[in-house]
């Protein structure tokens, strides 16, 4: 796949995308490897590239879970062991 192509490809998925918490993932992704910021990814393990990239195709898929109901459910369960 030529370059153009895959430009072409990745703006019409972006362009498919409503939900406003995947757009700022991507944004953050994006600013981040325009500031070269993303020299950490050469610094970690094949199998920890490989959960980012399973947790990035959750979010695209809809299967994520929103940051409050999970610290909802982290102190739920902390407050038990007490």
């Amino acid at each position: 796949m030529s370059t153009s192509e895959l430009k072409s490809e990745l703006n019409q998925l972006i362009n498919s995308i409503n939900d406003s918490k995947t757009l700022k993932a991507l944004h953050t992704l994006l600013t981040a490897r325009k500031e070269k910021q993303l020299d950490w990814w050469n610094a970690i393990s094949d199998g920890e590239k490989k959960a980012i990239r399973i947790g990035m195709q959750q979010l695209l898929d809809g299967k994520g879970v929103p940051h409050e109901e999970v610290r909802k459910k982290v102190g739920a369960l902390l407050y038990k062991r007490k």
